[in-house]
């Protein structure tokens, strides 16, 4: 659970350098999704039964993660995915996120919902690219959140 906090950090530090222009951004999202209260109560909403986290290793060190929770019984949201700069580029986010799919389908969840920000043009590639189609916000954000704030869906097969 700590190299997945970390992890968290991390992105979340990216994310400042992404939007330094809207300094106030970053801080008012994360704090909007409780990600202090989040981190201390890890696994959380993560863990059995309802969610999982998915961690990559390279060369003895976490590089990579990403989690899943219920939303509902048919629903769950992916977050967290975020590969370190010194491992992009080889596919890990693409193997994660193909993971929790996978895992989540066995779960037997319907369908999988996340979003991303207006800035994470690779992210939003990657989703495009697994089947995740852009939906209406499904989450309740400030307004002055919500131009900066993309949602996404994917239908599940059952197992």
């Amino acid at each position: 659970m700590a190299a997945f906090a970390r992890l968290c950090r991390d992105y979340v530090d990216w994310n400042r350098t992404r939007y330094a222009d809207l300094a106030w951004l970053v801080d008012a999202i994360f704090a909007h999704q409780s990600l202090e209260a989040e981190q201390a109560a890890l696994p959380g909403d993560f863990g059995p039964p309802g969610g999982a986290i998915v961690l990559a290793e390279r060369d003895g060190q976490i590089v990579a993660g990403g989690a899943y929770r219920r939303l509902d019984s048919q629903t769950c949201e992916m977050k967290r995915l975020y590969v370190a700069p010194e491992a992009s580029g080889v596919g890990l986010g693409r193997q994660l996120a193909g993971a929790l799919i996978d895992h989540a389908q066995a779960a037997n969840y319907t369908a999988m919902v996340l979003d991303t920000g207006d800035r994470l043009h690779e992210a939003q590639a990657l989703y495009a690219s697994l089947g995740f189609v852009p939906v209406p916000m499904y989450r309740d954000y400030p307004e002055a959140l919500q131009p900066h704030i993309l949602s996404y869906r994917l239908a599940l097969r059952s197992v």
